[in-house]
């Protein structure tokens, strides 16, 4: 059908089943009010499938950008605000925020386009966060939501 997939991990489930998505330790206030940034508003997980399902009778990609739980959850230690220890203790390296961002940054940048109809269809799962975008912009092309039905997208 010429669907290619890259770099995904463990399809452990199938398509259509109820899947753990969005870790969080703890509660948040805006958990419950997870913005999501695109044109055309409002789209759950039906409409998105619907949306790739029309894409793909078209010819056009779709491409899924999904960074995981653990980097967009809450974790001290892996998560959102969470960054790795050196062996004194000290925190090195990027948080998950910083990570995800610059990933969705570079994606937006590679594959955005201006027009929702024009380019690939970009799928992007935000995780829990309730600001997951910071300063970043989503182009009209991209579908962003804090929980995809990833394997159903594939």
């Amino acid at each position: 059908e010429g669907t290619i997939f890259e770099a995904v991990g463990p399809l452990l489930d199938k398509a259509g089943a109820r899947r753990a998505a969005g870790h969080k330790f703890a509660a948040s206030e805006g958990a419950s009010k997870l913005a999501t940034k695109h044109a055309g508003g409002e789209v759950d997980a039906e409409e998105l499938l619907q949306r790739v399902r029309a894409a793909r009778a078209t010819g056009r990609s779709t491409i899924l950008v999904s960074m995981g739980t653990v980097i967009t959850g809450d974790s001290p230690d892996m998560g959102w605000e969470g960054r790795q220890k050196d062996k004194t203790g000290n925190p090195r390296g990027l948080t998950g925020r910083d990570l995800c961002r610059a990933a969705w940054a570079g994606a937006f940048d590679a594959f955005g386009e201006s027009s929702a109809e024009k380019g690939p269809l970009l799928v992007v799962s935000l995780g829990p966060q309730a600001d997951p975008f910071g300063d970043l912009e989503p182009p009209a092309n991209a579908l962003c939501l804090p929980v995809v039905p990833q394997v159903d997208v594939l």
